[in-house]
């Protein structure tokens, strides 16, 4: 009996030692289980270091010798429909971005394959704290990157980053249905590109304007809604000039987040809000730049909000945003449409069915004269399509699907997902754990 308790106890500790020699020979263990990716492998080094570091703990250690996109990531489970906070601190030097059209290039954390992501780290910094705040919506696990790189496939950032105190908390859902806007009219344009200086100012009217198509709005989201939501926003005065464009070939010329995030990024930070305008002028009757003829631009992100463009006619005498009882009386539908297209895209990352917004003719809805679609996007927020003998648009459930924000988290609880092991217990612990 004792031979075999013997002869057990002494394969355990070769299972066990082999195991960690394993471990440590495949660099898993060692990197707490995350694994390495990199467009270019031999551009980039990974590691664990033991002098630049936060705290007690190690730090992740990427360098891109060269331009790269590279990541520490790993897969963590989460409930469903639930806010997240996870925060990071980070360190860079010399970082630097091949191509600053590809939006958010740097150091930062970010969820793979979703538009998830902190505010990216270039140059040399010292430590500071990012985070990222997000619905897990209908996930039960995601992918979550320490991330040397952009966007794009291809290699665009390279220099050091160290990454420290990875922390996860998870809070509650918001039950308030008033979402809350940021309007932001930039009065001024002043930029140079390949075509030329652009230089707009907008006018009083201009102005006064949007100020009505905004009242119009708050009005329209609850009428259309069935009272589902609300609306409420601040309409924000820039006096400082937009100075940088963003290009994609399909919009032409645009107002990223990036272009303007130190203009708003102030206000931003005082208030909570769930939806961003954007507000310029880009065109006038004597020059435009070159932006495919859009009107608003909606489906973007910045910051976890809502993030759209809306764009002042060319011609001072457009009626666009302009209520005209026998011209147009539906001047907030720019708004409203980008505003929806927010909605659309939460829709489908919730797991509902809705309409393509874009496909009103295939429900046998058609502009009218004076009112364009307006009984398109009524229909559609309030889930009156017809479609067979069933209705179809937006589920009432998505008004309160907000973006997260910091109140979400009064009372959060914290989750131990990035613990590293102690001692040499949960050490050995958390080996069998990923091992077996």
């Amino acid at each position: 009996m004792k031979k075999i308790i013997k002869n057990t106890f002494f394969v355990l500790v070769v299972f066990v030692v082999s195991l960690m020699t394993f471990s440590f020979a495949n660099d898993k263990f060692g990197y707490g289980y995350y694994t390495k990716a990199a467009t270019v492998k031999d551009k980039t080094i990974f590691s664990r270091d033991s002098k630049e570091k936060y705290f007690n703990t190690n730090s992740y250690k990427i360098e891109n010798t060269d331009y790269n996109n590279s990541a520490f990531y790993r897969i963590i489970k989460l409930n469903k429909n639930t806010p997240y906070k996870i925060t990071c601190m980070i360190k860079t030097e010399n970082v630097e971005v091949l191509d600053r059209t590809i939006s958010n290039s740097g150091a930062k954390i970010s969820i793979l394959n979703s538009l998830e992501q902190t505010e990216s780290i270039i140059g040399s910094n010292d430590w500071q704290k990012v985070t990222l705040l997000f619905n897990s919506k209908q996930n039960e696990e995601i992918e979550i990157g320490l991330m040397l790189g952009g966007d794009s496939d291809t290699g665009n950032v390279k220099g050091t980053a160290w990454f420290s105190e990875l922390k996860i908390e998870e809070g509650t859902l918001d039950s308030d249905n008033n979402w809350n806007f940021a309007c932001f009219i930039f009065k001024n344009t002043d930029v140079t590109l390949t075509e030329g200086n652009y230089k707009y100012k907008m006018s009083e009217e201009d102005i006064k304007q949007l100020y009505n198509c905004i009242d119009r709005f708050k009005t329209t989201c609850a009428e259309f809604s069935n009272n589902k939501m609300t609306a409420s926003c601040d309409i924000i005065e820039i006096d400082n000039p937009i100075t940088e464009l963003s290009y994609d070939k399909d919009k032409g010329y645009y107002i990223s987040s990036e272009d303007i995030s130190n203009e708003i990024d102030s206000y931003l930070s005082k208030k909570e809000y769930d939806h961003i305008f954007i507000c310029a002028r880009l065109t006038d009757q004597n020059s435009k730049i070159p932006i495919n003829q859009w009107i608003g631009l909606g489906s973007m992100e910045y910051k976890g909000m809502g993030y759209s463009n809306i764009r002042m006619p060319t011609s001072s005498k457009s009626y666009e945003f302009r209520y005209n009882e026998k011209i147009n009386q539906f001047p907030e539908e720019v708004f409203i449409h980008e505003f929806i297209h927010t909605l659309e895209r939460n829709s489908e990352e919730y797991g509902y069915e809705v309409p393509v917004l874009h496909d009103n003719k295939k429900y046998g809805y058609k502009e009218e004269q004076l009112k364009s679609l307006y009984n398109w996007y009524k229909d559609y927020m309030s889930f009156a399509i017809q479609n067979d003998s069933k209705y179809a648009g937006l589920n009432p459930e998505i008004y309160k699907y907000k973006p997260v924000n910091e109140s979400n988290f009064i009372n959060s609880k914290k989750l131990n997902d990035f613990d590293e092991p102690k001692n040499m217990i949960e050490k050995t612990k958390l080996l069998l754990t990923n091992t077996i």
